[in-house]
């Protein structure tokens, strides 16, 4: 293992483009402060991300996990990154139930840019985006239902597709990365829509029970998709980090090094394929890489 820390240790960078990053917070912690400007994840966070002139936004949802939680902050991330989406990158990174916002924003706007090319398949495009959702909880409260929900989100969301497909940098992938941090995986319900995002590095680790009680640890295989099990090292001492733990200082500093350190271990340095695996970060050696 320390041959490997030592063909790794300094590989690791940041992209050069400029990018902006969007930080999701879990279920039920809209008011923490790890994401938020100060927090103990964005401060290490911002000092790299600084370095390239990357752009910070902390993004606050209510943290409910009921299909109008989910469906609310997915239309309100949406209307945010069509600010930024024509930017040289778009970065995204969830932590828990935020990663699942993210899936589902993905297919509400893949939706959107299909309603607004075929506004005659709202019906179907509604249905498929709340045939997994369980509306008792809506029913029982007197909300609206998931199907209405989404509905209105389309609509609104619809006209602004043509401005941001049609940008001075219209590229093929609105979202360049997306980071998954401790993610409960339901891909019945939150399946990533590939056609939205460019990577996505879902990174677990097995010391995180909160994860593994609300959904799975792993994505499907993908080409573009990674899940990378996670060890953290400090003093010589190793360790996997708790639900909690990933969004620490530690992650904060390297989590955007972590495309370069797998990148930097492919044979074919022209074809960028994601391969599940392990990492290991540590202020010593920063991001290493082994591929499964």
């Amino acid at each position: 293992m320390r041959t490997f820390a030592l063909i790794f240790a300094f590989t690791a960078s940041l992209s050069p483009l400029s990018a902006t990053i969007f930080l999701l917070h879990g279920s039920f912690a809209a008011e923490n402060s790890w994401y938020r400007e100060g927090g103990v994840f964005h401060t290490p966070l911002k000092k790299e991300a600084d370095k390239h002139g990357h752009e910070i936004i902390p993004f606050c949802w209510s943290g409910c996990y009921t299909s109008k939680g989910i469906i609310e902050a997915s239309y309100n991330l949406i209307e945010k990154l069509a600010h930024h989406i024509n930017d040289e990158e778009v970065i995204v990174i969830g932590h828990s139930n935020g990663g699942n916002v993210l899936a589902y924003a993905t297919a509400l706007l893949k939706a959107a840019v299909q309603l607004a090319h075929s506004p005659e398949k709202i019906e179907a495009l509604v249905e498929n985006l709340t045939q997994n959702f369980n509306d008792e909880e809506t029913r029982s409260i007197q909300q609206p239902s998931p199907q209405m929900l989404v509905t209105a989100a389309l609509q609104k969301l619809a006209p602004l597709m043509p401005t941001i497909t049609k940008g001075p940098t219209k590229r093929k992938y609105f979202i360049s990365s997306m980071f998954l941090l401790g993610t409960p995986i339901n891909t019945k319900r939150f399946a990533i829509d590939m056609d939205m995002v460019k990577h996505v590095y879902n990174i677990h680790s097995e010391n995180d029970y909160v994860q593994t009680l609300a959904g799975s640890a792993k994505l499907p295989s993908h080409k573009r998709v990674a899940n990378l099990h996670l060890t953290f090292e400090h003093d010589s001492e190793t360790f996997n980090p708790n639900h909690y733990e990933l969004h620490s200082p530690l992650m904060g500093t390297w989590i955007l090094s972590i495309p370069q350190a797998i990148k930097d271990q492919q044979t074919h340095k022209h074809r960028f394929v994601l391969k599940d695996g392990e990492i290991i970060i540590s202020h010593k050696n920063g991001v290493l890489y082994q591929p499964h």
